[in-house]
């Protein structure tokens, strides 16, 4: 199953907008009240900011047929909340673990439905409102502390995160019987994915003329020959 983005699709632009919001609303925030020192800058600005605008250019400009790489945006945005816990929880290692291991299933099975490895596309409301509902929780929890402006520290995950559950309604199916490429393909052929795991491993353990062995079928009319 491979599955494509059209631009053609006003939901298509609108869950690009809303990424471009959250881009530029984390450089605005980080304008006003300050962004640290470099390491901060770059983890908490620089990598969430390049991760959306890599998806928002995948989706507009190859999403017809390289919709699966937004994985790599997907698994650079799980990079930046590994980094990002202690604005999220407290410094307990099995609640650290945890919330690392749900970081890492999110991106593997992000990975598995946007490559046409799981069929039901479906699972993608509940994966990215999962992370909604806790940037909406996060809020109230700032706000119930008395965090002065606490929309600051989860406006850009309300619309990175509210334009990501639009993408489930934007993806198309590729009829069947044509080639897309996928992960494993290089850009000058496809990956052979029907070989026999032999023929795959002999390349790696014959490398020589003599260890290597060559062969084809061939059948050729030799009747008259015998005759």
């Amino acid at each position: 199953m491979h599955f494509y983005v059209s631009r053609k699709n006003v939901l298509t632009w609108l869950m690009a907008l809303c990424m471009v919001g959250s881009a530029v609303a984390r450089i605005v925030i980080a304008c006003v009240k300050g962004a640290g020192g470099s390491p901060e800058v770059w983890s908490q600005i620089v990598l969430p900011v390049a991760a959306t605008l890599l998806f928002v250019s995948i989706v507009l400009l190859g999403g017809k047929e390289l919709f699966y790489k937004t994985a790599i945006p997907a698994f650079l945005l799980g990079l930046y909340y590994i980094i990002r816990p202690h604005l999220l929880l407290g410094g307990h290692p099995f609640t650290l673990g945890l919330y690392c291991v749900c970081l890492l299933f999110f991106c593997l099975t992000y990975t598995a439905i946007t490559c046409g490895s799981i069929r039901w596309v479906w699972l993608l409301v509940p994966l990215l409102a999962i992370p909604l509902i806790a940037a909406v929780y996060l809020h109230q929890a700032l706000v119930y502390v008395g965090v002065s402006r606490a929309w600051v520290f989860v406006l850009p995950d309300y619309l990175l995160f509210g334009g990501g559950l639009l993408l489930p309604f934007t993806l198309r199916l590729h009829p069947e019987g044509e080639y897309h490429p996928t992960w494993g393909d290089r850009t000058d052929g496809r990956r052979i994915r029907t070989m026999p795991a032999m023929a795959q491993v002999s390349p790696y353990i014959m490398v020589t003329r003599n260890t290597s062995t060559n062969l084809f079928e061939e059948a050729i009319e030799i009747s008259h020959i015998d005759r």
